[in-house]
């Protein structure tokens, strides 16, 4: 979907303020970077290189990691370190190794000291700590989730490509126009959808089912978990990039 294809939404929400046509795809943008800053959506998902660890060296800007293409990123997925590659005279280059496990800086930070295998890794600030100190050159790979991409000029913005799954368009629409509301002071509106988006003041000062009624971001991801549940998963942290 475009980002044109939610304007006209946007606005039938805004009691069809024709005035407000032209800041609509501003606002579905805001959107859309908010939604995808907070919550994980495979779209946007991506592999970065192999780059080889520097022996002696445990703390990388997070840069290496990511592909150049790629000027910011919301979350980091996993942490593949490959230990050995063998092949086969009928198969491709195997990769043997294992997920390097997040743990706190205060964790991880000893370690830096300490030659040996990498186990653990950690994020302090826009740089990746490794511990152990890399005694070898050990290749490494970050799968992670990028910043959703737009145009850098707003006349551009109702051609972008909005990079999420089509049952989040619902959602997308009643945020932008919550918004929307909040700047055109249609307070009334604002409170509606929010709670629509988020539940009623119950369900979001509690966050959990049963406590009050659940907003659309909710059930979606419910819905998703549900979708998940017979399948083992591991847990990983949101981390984001350091701007202080």
């Amino acid at each position: 979907m475009f980002v044109s294809d939610l304007v006209p939404n946007v606005v039938e929400k805004l009691a069809n303020r024709s005035d407000i046509v032209t800041k609509v795809p501003k606002w579905i943008k805001d959107t859309v970077l908010e939604l995808t800053d907070s919550y994980p959506f495979e779209e946007l998902r991506t592999t970065g290189p192999f780059r080889n660890l520097t022996v002696g060296q445990a703390e990388y800007s997070i840069d290496y990691f990511t592909n150049p293409a790629d000027t910011n990123y919301t979350e980091v997925v996993t942490f593949f370190i490959q230990i050995t590659s063998s092949t086969t005279s009928s198969s491709a280059p195997i990769s043997v190794g294992y997920e390097l496990e997040y743990r706190t800086p205060p964790v991880v930070e000893p370690m830096t000291f300490i030659n040996g295998t990498p186990v653990y890794w950690s994020q302090h600030g826009n740089n990746i700590l490794i511990g152990f100190n890399p005694s070898i050159s050990y290749p490494v790979r970050m799968k992670y989730q990028r910043r959703h991409p737009f145009s850098t000029f707003e006349k551009d913005l109702p051609n972008d490509v909005i990079m999420m799954p089509d049952n989040w368009r619902e959602i997308i629409e009643y945020a932008a126009a919550e918004r929307g509301a909040i700047n055109e002071r249609m307070l009334d509106y604002a409170t509606t959808y929010h709670q629509l988006i988020f539940g009623d003041p119950e369900f979001e000062r509690q966050g959990v089912a049963g406590k009050g009624q659940p907003g659309l971001i909710h059930r979606r991801i419910s819905q998703r978990e549900r979708n998940m549940s017979n399948n083992s998963r591991q847990m990983y942290p949101r981390v984001s990039r350091y701007t202080g």
